[in-house]
């Protein structure tokens, strides 16, 4: 019986095992259609995870383990690391977790980490706390965008550390013959765009904006909340409700708007039919009470502060009882 047990032992010890420890896990799946259009997936060969000598294709929910490369075609790949944290990796992207630390080896891919946190490409390195980051990498060089947050930039070429809407550019692997070190830039339109990039165009949006502006009676002050919904592409659905003084006589406005809008990264114009609700007091006691409709265009300009969240201004024009324009500042929430 011992005799058994100790062949017993020893085949088990002599079948390969291998120990592994999970990194993440795959959440969500990309590709395009016959048509072009980028579909949610549930597996795909265009997405392989190699790991030792296999090579697997990528799946929903599938669990990443340390060592792993993640390796991207014509798709996109988002990934959770921890609690709120997560990784969007974009199409032709090459990739190895480990632990703590990425090693990129190339495409575009956007980190939204929390606590200590490190990517390497080729010998330049971005260390952080907490934060959100795109680098972008061709083999040659490598571009490094901060969205929200700070991080730090160690390169052949010296080193520099990066705040929001933050972007540098540095030779992969050499430094510049220049020696002039890195330089960083501040831009918020190229932070939208990578934003964008990353997770495609938000379903909708809603904000919230404190407005002035000129119209028939005087100076109007108005508060302004707003709403989008994408139908298809750039093109928006678009709702506009506010309350604010009538710029005449003791008395409120209620405008509300109905419309389409198109975005481009951070700017979108749009058109809107506009019908404005007014409740007055007049000098004599008396009250008045009107609807006016009429149209307006507008011009939307958005910074990131973060993935989902941005500060904007609204610039609207048009006609509504009389040539009317306003300035609103304010802050937007991607849906």
């Amino acid at each position: 019986m011992l005799h058994r047990l100790f062949l017993l032992c020893l085949l088990i010890l002599a079948v390969p095992s291998r120990a592994f420890a999970a990194w993440g896990e795959i959440v969500e799946l990309s590709a395009p259609d016959a048509q072009g259009q980028w579909r949610p997936v549930a597996t795909t060969t265009r997405v392989l995870i190699l790991r030792g000598e296999a090579r697997l294709p990528a799946a929903r929910g599938m669990v990443l383990e340390e060592g792993d490369r993640i390796v991207t075609e014509e798709a996109r790949a988002r990934l959770t690391v921890g609690t709120g944290e997560e990784i969007a990796v974009g199409e032709h992207a090459d990739l190895e977790v480990r632990a703590r630390t990425v090693l990129q080896r190339l495409g575009d891919v956007y980190y939204s980490v929390r606590g200590a946190f490190e990517v390497r490409y080729g010998t330049v390195q971005t260390t952080v706390e907490g934060t959100e980051f795109a680098i972008d990498g061709n083999g040659a060089s490598v571009r490094i965008t901060v969205i929200e947050g700070r991080v730090r930039v160690n390169a052949p070429a010296g080193e520099t550390r990066l705040r929001r809407w933050q972007t540098v550019e540095s030779p992969a692997e050499a430094p510049p013959a220049s020696g002039l070190g890195l330089r960083p830039v501040t831009k918020p339109a190229a932070a939208a765009r990578i934003v964008e990039r990353a997770f495609g165009r938000p379903r909708a949006e809603i904000g919230l904006f404190g407005a002035a502006g000129l119209e028939p009676g005087g100076v109007t002050v108005n508060l302004r909340a707003l709403a989008r919904v994408r139908l298809a592409g750039a093109l928006r659905l678009a709702f506009d409700t506010a309350i604010g003084t009538n710029g005449r006589a003791e008395g409120l406005r209620l405008p509300q708007a109905m419309g389409l809008e198109l975005g481009f990264g951070p700017l979108a114009v749009g058109t809107q039919l506009v019908g404005t609700f007014e409740l007055a007091r007049l000098n004599c006691d008396g009250a008045y009470t009107a609807l006016h409709l009429g149209g307006v265009g507008s011009v939307r300009y958005g910074l990131p502060l973060s993935r989902r969240v941005s500060a904007q201004v609204l610039l609207r024009g048009g006609y509504v009882q009389g040539p009317m324009g306003d300035l609103g500042l304010g802050f937007a929430v991607a849906l």
